[in-house]
């Protein structure tokens, strides 16, 4: 029995005495890891520093974050802010002196650390005037379901529309909005700038702060819409007014074809090139614009020709000859619509006089007119500009018919009635109509260019 009980007291002390060695233990064990941990962290950090001192920064920062993880130490601080700034991390660099900045330390720190703590606030205030800022402006700021990236890295939409410091150098900025393409803009960033990215979206992309009042206004834009359809399929048009037309045109003007054919006034056929050859031409033209592709115009054009032979004799050649062509027209433009790179066609009915002189001598001299309709039709293209108006380049061809002539003649000698077609009497006038039976078919080729101006109306 005796012997029981000093064995349940034994046991007693043996439950007692483990949590007590415990906790005797434990102070030692603790102390010899922290040891251990500060000693690490001693010897990565100076290997840290000395890669600093080398210019391999980010071997440096890498060391040094690890240090700092084994024991916090404002040396590490200090050369973590370094590093990070040397690398282009000024936001990161300057954070790190921040929170270095506002260490408090004990009365009893080593000298080391109340120098790297000094050093870091002097740096912090010589690091914030540099660092650059970033704005990202959406327009409309209120932009519906837009996402804002700077370096593939997502914006908080807080963010959007204030400065942001930014580390310097190049940022790719993206926005991506739902159901359309992405929009990116790249901009570099200098020490101290201040810059500013603006996005411009459509109306649509604006999301209200009221969604019954966007669905309302979607609604009436899609009644809308079926509105300006049905107007359409019925045959309505938009409102237009009146333009007012002037132009001028320059080119070259080539006639051919015939004068007219033998009978009672010609004993032989006169063609053109008898009586005139290729020249430069001019026109000046008006009208209205009455619809958005058609318009009614006038135009007078004037043509200076060499002159031809005037069907003299063979072997007779004047020493002076010359030959003139001027159309009065009205008609019709058909085109694309105004300031829009287009063509266009035009018709106009036109009424021409053609005048032909052949000079022998001083004294001495025969002449030739020719009047009668014709019809003209062409086309070319319409080239807006902003300086000229409208540049139009264009071929023409006026196709038409002479049924009078008038002949005066003061050369009888050279050229005797006898023998001439369409002459004169000596020393005299003639005029007659031609036959319609001797009428020919002539046509006048005009290439050139021009420009037009429009005044007034429109849409």
């Amino acid at each position: 029995m005796r012997s029981a009980r000093i064995l349940s007291v034994f046991l007693h002390l043996a439950i007692l005495a483990v949590p007590v060695c415990c906790i005797l233990l434990a102070p030692a064990t603790g102390s010899a890891q922290a040891a251990g941990d500060i000693a690490t962290a001693r010897r990565t950090a100076t290997e840290g520093i000395r890669l600093f001192q080398q210019g391999d920064f980010a071997g440096a920062l890498e060391r040094l974050e690890r240090a700092q993880a084994l024991y916090d130490a404002p040396v590490h601080r200090l050369y973590i802010a370094r590093a990070q700034v040397k690398l282009g991390r000024w936001v990161e660099g300057a954070e790190t002196y921040r929170k270095l900045a506002r260490l408090t330390l004990d009365e009893g720190a080593a000298k080391e650390f109340r120098s790297a703590v000094a050093s870091g606030k002097v740096e912090l205030a010589e690091l914030e005037p540099k660092i650059p800022t970033l704005r990202v402006v959406l327009n409309p700021e209120a932009a519906h379901g837009v996402r804002v990236f700077i370096n593939e890295q997502e914006l908080p939409r807080a963010a959007v529309g204030i400065e942001r410091l930014s580390d310097p150098g190049a940022h790719k900025v993206e926005v991506r909005m739902e159901g359309a393409a992405s929009k990116e803009q790249t901009i570099t960033l200098r020490e101290s700038a201040k810059e500013e990215v603006v996005f411009e979206f459509p109306k649509s992309a604006v999301a209200a702060s009221n969604p019954a009042k966007v669905v309302a206004k979607s609604e009436l834009k899609a009644e809308a819409a079926n509105v300006v359809e049905a107007n359409t399929t019925h045959g309505e048009k938009k409102p237009f007014q009146l333009e007012y037309l002037v132009g001028l045109r320059l080119g070259i003007s080539v006639p051919g074809g015939s004068v007219a054919g033998p009978g009672s006034v010609l004993a032989n056929e006169l063609k053109m090139d008898q009586i005139a050859d290729a020249g430069g031409g001019l026109e000046l033209r008006g009208g209205v614009r009455f619809h958005p592709r058609l318009a009614a115009v006038a135009y007078l054009d004037a043509s200076s020709l060499k002159g031809g032979s005037g069907g003299l004799p063979e072997g007779l050649t004047p020493p002076k000859g010359s030959a003139s062509w001027t159309n009065l027209g009205l008609g019709m433009v058909l085109s694309t619509d105004p300031g829009e790179f287009g063509g266009f066609g035009e018709m106009e009915l036109a009424y021409g006089w053609m005048q032909s002189a052949l000079e022998f001598r001083d004294t001495c001299k025969f002449t030739l007119g020719l009047r009668g309709p014709g019809l003209r039709i062409g086309g070319g293209l319409n080239i807006p500009t902003k300086v000229i108006g409208t540049l139009t380049p264009v071929l023409l061809a006026t196709l038409g018919q002479f049924g009078n002539y008038t002949a005066s003649n003061s050369c009888p000698a050279i050229l005797p009635a006898n023998r001439f077609p369409l002459n004169a009497d000596a020393n005299g006038d003639h005029s007659e109509s031609i036959d319609p039976s001797q009428q020919r078919g002539h046509y006048l080729i005009f290439l050139g260019i021009g420009s037009e101006l429009s005044f007034g109306g429109g849409r």
